[in-house]
């Protein structure tokens, strides 16, 4: 992002929403734009900069080309990782609004670049689902609102939540700055998207991290079309800025394999809005539409172990035949009383069949521990049997009160990045699970987080 420009009057709170009721956003250079931001969403962003980085955005010093400055460099003079996400997921709605393919592209990989009729598409359903500038706005807010749950200090009282759960109940505390100034019709309709994401995370959806039973939420939007298009559309863009804080050129995340995703999790849910599927027959729609991806589609849903699998490539985000036939090889090599415990984890939907567990952040261990691996097929196995264990013994129980238990992983980031994990993966064995150490100590079954049952 370039900054030849002279230094100017810093531009007024009002000016971001002026620009795009006026319909001149689109064409404003991506350092004016920044700067818009900052205007509008100065506290929020203060906010940004006490953010914890998440399991795979710690260590990274980002890339803004030749000369030029990241976002958080240009407001702050310093890179803050949740800063440089948040912006250049808003950069990547003024690239599509000003059908600038090139920009958000410009740090994506050949092999899995967006392509044009792809990008093509994504504007067309951000442009027929959010016609109107009223909307257009609320869709920066939220976006700028929905990330200040990874602030710690935001409500320190609601700190052992999710982030998702955190601002949704800073939000309703009225500690959201954001929301103040809105009428109560527009700050309705982002508390409504607020609590969607607190119950179903979407990019969880789209690959296969949360389960059947979260998709329930999206029943409570069938009459509020537009509080679903924003939610939407914001989790779409802050995956475009997840990779912000390694390149902030374009949306480097939002390629044509995770796009696949999204615009399946899209249908699935408008499917389970409208009633035409059963929550386990649209969830099985991603797994499908990954099976297609990955280059494996003879694996069938309809069988256990091979949905099982399907899963296990959705959350290592497996988008080439190579690496599907390795988590395949590790699969068939695991134990079978290992294979069945991860079999029957996998396979609860959380709907009258028991409590389906959520491994969070499991696709992001499997990310890591790849990127860090000497030899793949010994570290997805040891990454398997890892996930084994987390399932606990969780297994399909027909008849059984349903209900979704969260279990955060991201304590074995510094295990899948170390070196000793690079040559000997097995060391991921030895890795205790805090709920089980808590449990030990407590004498309880550790598991809080339960949600509602289904």
């Amino acid at each position: 992002m370039t900054t030849s420009s002279p230094p100017s009057a810093p531009p007024s709170p009002s000016a971001l929403a002026t620009a795009i009721f006026d319909n001149t956003f689109a064409s404003l250079s991506d350092a004016a734009a920044v700067k818009l931001f900052h205007a509008a969403f100065a506290k929020e962003l203060t906010h940004l900069q006490n953010a914890s980085a998440t399991v795979e955005s710690s260590g990274c010093t980002p890339t803004a080309g030749d000369g030029a400055q990241t976002p958080s460099q240009l407001l702050y003079g310093t890179d803050y990782v949740e800063v440089n996400r948040t912006l250049v997921g808003m950069l990547a709605y003024k690239w599509l609004l000003a059908d600038d393919y090139a920009s958000f592209t410009a740090c994506q990989g050949a092999a899995i670049r967006l392509s044009r009729p792809s990008f093509s598409e994504l504007r067309a359903l951000l442009d027929r689902t959010l016609p109107e500038p009223a909307d257009r706005h609320l869709l920066l807010i939220a976006m700028v609102v929905n990330d200040l749950g990874k602030d710690p200090t935001l409500f320190q009282s609601h700190s052992g939540e999710n982030h998702d759960q955190l601002v949704l109940a800073a939000a309703r505390a009225g500690r959201v700055p954001s929301l103040a100034g809105l009428s109560s019709e527009h700050a309705d309709l982002l508390l409504a998207g607020l609590e969607f994401g607190a119950a179903l995370n979407i990019a969880q959806l789209a690959q296969a991290e949360t389960v059947p039973a979260a998709l329930a939420a999206a029943r409570a939007l069938a009459d509020r079309p537009r509080a679903f298009n924003i939610k939407f559309a914001e989790v779409l863009l802050d995956v475009a800025g997840a990779a912000g804080h390694v390149d902030t050129r374009g949306a480097k995340a939002m390629n044509q394999p995770v796009y696949i995703g999204f615009r399946t999790a899209h249908g699935a849910l408008q499917r389970v809005i409208s009633g035409a599927a059963t929550l386990r027959a649209a969830y099985d729609c991603i797994l499908e539409a990954r099976a297609q991806l990955a280059g494996v589609p003879t694996l069938k849903v309809t069988v256990p172990a091979e949905r099982a699998l399907l899963r296990l490539l959705a959350m290592g985000r497996v988008d080439a035949p190579a690496t599907a036939a390795v988590f395949q090889r590790a699969f068939d090599a695991l134990k079978p009383d290992t294979k069945k415990a991860l079999v029957d984890g996998l396979s609860v939907d959380g709907v009258d069949d028991g409590v389906a567990v959520l491994p969070y952040y499991m696709p992001a261990v499997l990310s890591e521990g790849l990127k860090n691996a000497d030899d793949a097929q010994r570290a997805v196995g040891a990454m398997m049997r890892f996930l084994a264990r987390v399932y606990g013994g969780s297994r399909p129980a027909p008849g059984s009160k349903g209900g979704v238990l969260e279990r955060n992983l991201a304590f074995a980031k510094e295990t899948v990045q170390g070196e000793k994990f690079r040559g000997t993966p097995e060391v991921l064995d030895k890795v205790e699970l805090p709920w089980e150490k808590e449990a030990e100590g407590k004498g309880k079954d550790g598991k809080a987080g339960e949600r509602a049952g289904l």
